[in-house]
């Protein structure tokens, strides 16, 4: 049976003639159509059209006397038209998303017009074009978010795919994000849409309003303005404007809860109009939820329910709750405008003066009506203050403020300071106004009162505090504060990519004090004395009482830190944030703490929060913060100064180079200096504004990265570090160095300035892996922890060495060039850690005994030419031409230090050439021989050549020639141990005649034994019960053994170093070195072999 080939259709004039030759290439493979069999298959499959014009174009010439590809490029030429690639490039970046045009087809348009542009880069030419054309704002919004290396054409395809599936989602859902809300009165709100003519024609946005739901008959696609059931009457309530099946009187109280909680007032939506911050009045509250406080009010004599909402200033209805009271009052154009917490207008309908009943109490308010479905009733501040006015809503609930005195504390009565006249009756009328708020309470006499100090604000209007600092606070208990470190907050801010920042109202005036307390804080003013209901602003204690009380709210929240009257509340994700911040709003509502909303930040993706701004991106000073500081004047005095280095401290982990540019303004503020502000320090004081204003952004700890490294430099006066991650730098820090670690050798700056740094930032390193980065070469070999501590190293290296035990870290050296940052922080460094202590001992006075004095031996390496070279090598740092200089000292530079004035190599001091002379017959006292001369040498003196020169002197001498043929070597016992179990000796006695072995251990101090019969003398088994008994008696800080197999095995030494124990080995063929153990072993076979003869004679 023969197989059917494939074929294809035709082809049309309104065909692309590229993608039909692509079809075609592909049918004449598969059907092996070649040369003029496929030409001809090709001329049969044009249409008559499309034929006729290739014929004319080939003229004279006949169609079959060309090949295929001639005339497939013909046919290109004649059907589509040859278009330049300046005109298909044109095209491509005018091109942009239509109306209703989806992602994937605006996608593939984009390709199409890709073709024949011929970009050398088409991946990156498309998704920028792509991004460019986007309808969607809130699309474009999200796609700019992200990092351009992530931005493949993949990447931006599938992320506006899955934002318009939500988008089309949110529609379905609300119709909201769609609709362009219009007034359907003839009363226009001032400045709205609605106030256009109604003649006007509707919108595109009006025409693809398809999902809004009428609520008089249900259905979705219109407004009730459009339904023509609008007029009719309903058969369940008998009122006008919709029909029984939607009617909210025939449903349970439930049912309506429920329709009510479908649709959020705050929800954003793209159509809203945003209103200028100093126009609008804040509405929060407009969610619905269990736990908030609801009102049944009368207004118009119709009972109506409302949420209970100390963050809305005035008070709501919906437009539907309106049209349900049974009395209708005239409606007049909205006065004011609201916006919620996101920014966006709420869409008024107009305003009503309304009659109101609640809590016996009848008046006339205003009400706004909002023309938005399901739109919750809010009952604000407005009437609060005129429906119950005795509660106070500044205050929260179940706490009470206590403020405790010293016990030798005594009453302080001061009396009220004079007013100026102008400013008395505000005076009155803020008082009465406190008054009546709940705030202050008048009364007729008090054992303490505190004069008031008022303050005028900058909208004009004033504040009244009481100067407690003369008064109370001498007499109150100091109290622990927990207010956060700004390190703790930034380093929990990892990963964090939404913030929010609330704002509480009058912080300390939210807590209620109880009654004596409330007496020691009254207030003495002109108009008589009036005593808090609340904490008061300027008492001591206010900060810890207030922060504790916080702290005790949110304390088991994640991704919340309260510092004082500021929440910042963090996610890594859009959902983890709204968890969050719904979580905290619920606990402040339920303790009545205020939020000023108007001053807060919602869901941001950068928030300011302690003078700093805080975003995803990372940390960096707030911009209104560095407006000031440019603003600044020169500082004109100590104080001033002060002052302005305090605030540039506050910025230093910002900034890389700030510590040296203000070195020359740090030394205006130390003691005995006279104050010269001349050039150098007014261009020093220039520059740290600018560097401040221009610091570089930071990123916040994150404890979860796996990279953390610390990078470290030292210079002759300072020392510089920087804490970094993967994502980039921590935190810069730097410090000035004391008098005492300037004359450090620089091995030992380098080395102070490890310690300092890992010291200072103890709370990120510790417990976890980091990488230290030095550029002195030598260090990486001192303080690396896979090697042993190098006993060369000066008494101060060493000791920090071991401080750094703790820590687990590598070591990684680079050049100065490499590390710029910490290098430039420890040439500008920082005066304000001068007081910090360190651990600066010196090594043991070795020139006590010595045979020349102290300041002789300093005075001598003074004038000696070659130890001023290697002082100032040791002292700056090695440079080739030192190296060149000094060859016999440049291979030992990593042991070399300077104490008081003295070279040392290690703890042995570098005698001058003019007293080297005078050592070595110090040394020869005694006719000791070369060999003993050496020992004691090298424990207390050195130079390059000193044990040539011991050798050659003792050659001369006659006596010690003698010495060293006939010397007998001299009984030397160990030295006498202070503490048990510091020095132990060990040995193995056996075999015995049960072929067991004993290893004995023998305590050098109290002579306790310790015993273990043993079946084999192998290191394993050795090391085990070495261990069992350290664990019992501790680790010994030396231990002596012979030179057996089991000793003195590499596996040996690698344990004992391990637990921090020395380990000293006998001379071989000497036991009696190892005596303690070795009398034992002898003591221990004679015991055993006079019990084995008894034995043996025992009858059996």
């Amino acid at each position: 049976m023969a197989t059917r080939l494939p074929t294809i259709e035709p082809l049309e004039e309104s065909e692309d003639p590229h993608r039909w030759l692509q079809r075609f290439e592909i049918c004449a493979t598969l059907n092996d159509w070649k040369d003029d069999k496929k030409r001809n298959a090709f001329l049969a499959l044009l249409g008559k059209r499309i034929f006729n014009l290739l014929a004319d174009a080939v003229l004279p010439d006949k169609l079959d006397t060309k090949d295929f590809d001639t005339l497939s490029k013909l046919l290109t030429k004649e059907v589509k038209g040859e278009k330049s690639v300046i005109a298909s490039r044109y095209e491509f970046h005018k091109a942009k998303q239509e109306n209703n045009e989806d992602i994937a087809t605006y996608s593939r348009r984009l390709k199409q017009l890709s073709e024949a542009c011929k970009f050398t880069d088409s991946a990156d030419r498309l998704r920028d074009q792509f991004i460019f054309g986007l309808q969607s704002k809130e699309i474009l919004r999200k796609l700019l978010s992200e990092k351009i290396e992530d931005l493949t054409w993949d990447r931006v395809t599938a992320v506006a795919a899955a934002c318009e599936t939500v988008q089309r989602g949110e529609k379905d859902m609300t119709g909201l994000n769609v609709l362009q809300m219009r007034q359907t009165s003839g009363r226009p709100q001032k400045g709205s849409e609605a106030g256009r003519k109604r003649s006007q024609k509707p919108t595109s946005e009006d025409k693809n309003a398809k999902q809004v739901t009428c609520y008089c008959c249900g259905k979705p696609g219109h407004l009730k303005s459009e339904c023509r059931f609008k007029s009719l009457k309903c058969d369940s309530c008998g009122k006008l404007g919709h029909l029984r099946s939607v009617c909210r009187a025939s449903k349970t109280k439930a049912e309506r809860h429920r329709e009510s909680s479908r649709v959020r007032l705050v929800l954003q939506s793209p159509s809203m109009e945003k209103c200028e911050e100093d126009q609008c009045d804040k509405i929060f509250s407009m969610t619905t939820s269990k736990q908030r406080i609801l009102r049944t009010v009368s207004i118009n004599g119709t009972s109506v329910e409302m949420v209970f909402d100390t963050g809305a200033d005035a008070s709501l209805v919906s437009k539907h709750s309106f049209e349900q009271l049974s009395q209708r009052t005239d409606v007049m154009p909205a006065d004011r405008t609201f916006k919620d917490y996101q920014g966006c207008a709420v869409p008024l309908f107009g305003k009503s003066i309304v009659t109101v009943q609640f809590n016996g109490i009848t008046t006339q308010l205003p009400i706004f009506i909002v023309d938005r479905p399901g739109a919750p009733n809010i009952y604000g501040l407005e009437w609060m203050h005129a429906l119950e006015p005795h509660l106070n809503i500044y205050q929260v609930t179940h706490f009470e403020a206590h403020l405790v005195l010293k016990d030798e504390a005594r009453p302080v009565f001061l009396k009220p300071r004079p007013i100026p006249y102008g400013i008395r009756e505000s005076v009155k009328q803020e008082l009465d106004r406190l008054e009546s708020e709940g705030i202050l309470k008048k009364i007729d006499q008090s054992e303490w009162a505190t004069p008031i100090v008022v303050v005028r604000k900058q909208s004009g209007k004033i504040r009244i505090c009481g100067d407690y600092k003369v008064t109370v606070n001498k007499s109150l208990c100091d109290m622990v504060s927990t207010t956060p470190c700004i390190e703790d907050v930034l380093s929990q801010l990892g990963g964090a990519k939404i913030f929010s920042v609330l704002d509480l109202t009058n912080a300390y005036l939210q807590l209620p004090v109880d009654d004596a307390s409330g007496s020691i804080l009254t207030l003495s003013t002109p108009f008589g004395l009036y005593q808090p209901k609340a904490l008061a602003y300027g008492v001591k204690q206010a900060p810890a009482i207030f922060q504790g009380y916080m702290d005790k709210l949110l304390a088991s929240e994640k991704n919340v830190v309260s510092y004082q009257d500021d929440i910042l509340i963090y996610g890594k994700t859009e959902q983890e944030h709204d968890n969050q911040i719904n979580v905290v709003t619920r606990i402040l509502q339920e303790n009545n703490v205020v939020v000023n909303y108007q001053k807060s930040a919602l869901k941001r993706s950068r928030v300011k929060f302690l003078g700093l701004d805080i975003g995803s991106e990372g940390i960096c000073p707030a911009e209104d913060k560095m407006e000031a500081i440019r603003s600044l004047a020169d500082p004109r005095s100590v104080k001033e100064l002060r002052s302005f280095l305090g605030l540039a401290e506050f910025y230093s982990r910002f900034i890389k180079n700030l510590s040296t540019i203000k070195e020359p303004l740090a030394k205006l503020v130390r003691q005995d200096e006279e104050w010269r502000w001349g050039p150098m320090e007014q261009s020093a004081f220039q520059l740290i504004k600018t560097s401040i204003c221009e610091s570089k952004v930071i990123k916040p700890f994150d404890p979860s990265d796996s990279i953390t490294r610390l990078t470290t430099d030292a210079s002759p006066y300072g020392l510089g570090a920087v804490l970094e991650q993967s994502k980039g730098p921590v935190m810069f820090i730097s410090k000035t160095l004391s008098k005492p670690e300037r004359n450090y050798a620089q091995i030992e700056r380098e080395a102070l300035g490890i310690i300092w740094a890992v010291k200072r930032l103890h709370k990120y390193l510790y417990a976890r892996k980091f990488v230290l980065v030095t550029d002195h070469h030598p260090l990486k070999y001192i303080f690396d922890p896979a090697k042993s501590l190098n006993s060369l190293a000066s008494a101060r290296i060493q000791r920090w060495a071991i401080s750094l035990a703790s820590y687990d870290y590598t070591v990684e050296c680079r050049r100065s060039e490499e590390i710029p940052v910490a290098d430039a922080l420890s040439r500008l460094t920082s005066t304000s850690a001068d007081n910090e202590q360190f651990d600066v001992s010196t090594v043991q006075d070795t020139v006590l005994n010595m045979p020349v004095d102290k300041k002789e031996i300093r005075r001598q390496s003074l004038r000696d030419p070659t130890m001023r070279k290697l002082f100032a090598q040791v002292k700056h740092g090695w440079t080739v031409r030192g190296k060149n200089q000094l060859p016999e000292f440049s291979r030992l530079q990593s042991e070399f230090s300077i104490e008081d004035g003295i070279l040392y190599r290690g703890i042995r001091i570098i005698i001058p050439t003019v007293l080297r002379d005078q050592v070595l017959r110090t040394l020869h006292d005694g006719h000791l021989g070369a060999e003993k001369m050496k020992s004691i040498a090298r424990q207390c003196v050195w130079w390059p050549s000193v044990d040539a020169d011991i050798q050659q002197r003792a050659k001369a001498c006659k006596d010690c020639q003698q010495q060293k043929d006939h010397a007998k070597s001299e009984w030397i016992p160990w030295p006498q141990e202070t503490e048990k179990w510091s020095r132990v000796h060990i040995d193995y006695a056996g075999p015995f005649n049960n072929g067991k072995y004993c290893l004995i251990m023998i305590d050098a101090y109290s002579k306790w034994a310790e015993v273990h019969l043993m079946s084999s003398t192998t290191t394993e088994e050795t090391i085990l019960r070495l261990r069992r008994t350290f664990a019992q008696e501790g680790v010994p800080l030396t231990l002596v053994s012979d030179n057996g197999p089991q000793f003195t095995s590499k596996h040996m030494e690698n344990w004992l170093q391990s637990i921090g124990c020395k380990h000293i080995l006998t001379p071989p063929y000497h036991p009696r070195s190892n005596g303690q153990a070795e009398r034992f072993v002898r003591d221990l076979k004679a015991t055993s072999e006079q019990h084995s003869r008894k034995a043996a004679c025992r009858p059996t």
